[in-house]
């Protein structure tokens, strides 16, 4: 029997009843078994800390492994970068949280990806490889509204009075809200949905924001990335994929790291010393700094 649902990437904002969820359409074939993956922490400077599922905060260490139900905490002057099994990313800006809530791949011939995670606050860059096959899915769940991605670049940015920014810069996205009204969001285009879960109108992202820091600060991460000389480079960053990890794996309740946490210095793409600003203005989505 299979069960037909929409999966999710759902962002968790600070007033009850104020969500936004970002998802893939998929098939579900019920009794499907599922092998448990994990995903790759690395530190883009300032304060980072992973909660493991059970546990308490702790220092964060550069390719700390990532296990469903860890918690990543960026401070006032932290960036980080979560690197998954199926090589999508996020990366988080100053004082971002985000909890991986289920990292698998089903049993199936076409080894579909899971990905779910829950971001409370701050401001995320994703990264999303393309979904080929019906049953795979990206999901991240708040109480507010609902998108669909199949492979795209974009960023959920939650601000101080509960409201969710949406940019989108490849791809599209269905973003639907807690009254069920869905919009469609295009590359280069945005939508902010208030902290009562209405969506407001579909706009142009200005030319300030799509030059913003918070964009060029990743889009130089991708190309470097992309150029496939082993080393990625972020701000004043140099994020190496391959060493062995330096982190203590999660791997239950309490379980913490073992050594110092190594920060690299300088975030790049913006001071270090405090966050963009976040709030955004009365009448229409903030610039993105």
């Amino acid at each position: 029997m299979s069960l037909t649902r929409k999966a999710r990437f759902g962002i968790g904002g600070g007033v009850v009843g104020a969500a936004i969820v970002i998802s893939a359409v998929f098939v579900l074939t019920a009794g499907t078994a599922k092998a448990k993956e994990f995903a790759t922490l690395h530190l883009l400077g300032g304060t980072v800390e992973v909660q493991p599922a059970g546990g308490s905060f702790q220092p964060a260490l550069e390719h700390q492994t990532l296990r469903q139900g860890d918690t990543v905490r960026t401070g006032a002057d932290g960036r980080a970068e979560i690197t998954y099994f199926d090589d999508s990313v996020t990366r988080l800006d100053y004082g971002t949280t985000f909890q991986l809530k289920e990292l698998s791949t089903l049993q199936n011939s076409s080894h579909s990806k899971i990905i779910e995670a829950s971001q409370t606050t701050g401001r995320t860059y994703n990264h999303v490889t393309a979904l080929t096959d019906s049953q795979s899915r990206v999901e991240v769940s708040t109480p507010t509204a609902t998108a669909s991605v199949q492979g795209t670049k974009y960023i959920v940015w939650i601000h101080a009075d509960g409201s969710t920014t949406v940019q989108v810069l490849e791809g599209t996205v269905e973003v639907t809200d807690a009254s069920g009204n869905t919009v469609s969001v295009g590359a280069g285009e945005e939508v902010t949905i208030a902290p009562e879960g209405t969506a407001g109108d579909v706009t142009k992202m200005t030319p300030d924001e799509l030059n913003g820091a918070w964009i060029q600060f990743n889009s130089q991460c991708d190309a470097s990335a992309e150029a496939g000389t082993g080393s990625v480079v972020c701000g004043e960053t140099v994020v190496n994929p391959s060493p062995t990890p330096t982190g203590t794996p999660s791997e239950g309740p309490g379980s913490s790291p073992s050594q110092s946490p190594q920060v690299p210095q300088g975030g790049g793409g913006g001071s270090s010393s405090s966050p963009p600003t976040t709030t955004p203005p009365a009448t229409s989505p903030p610039t993105s700094t």
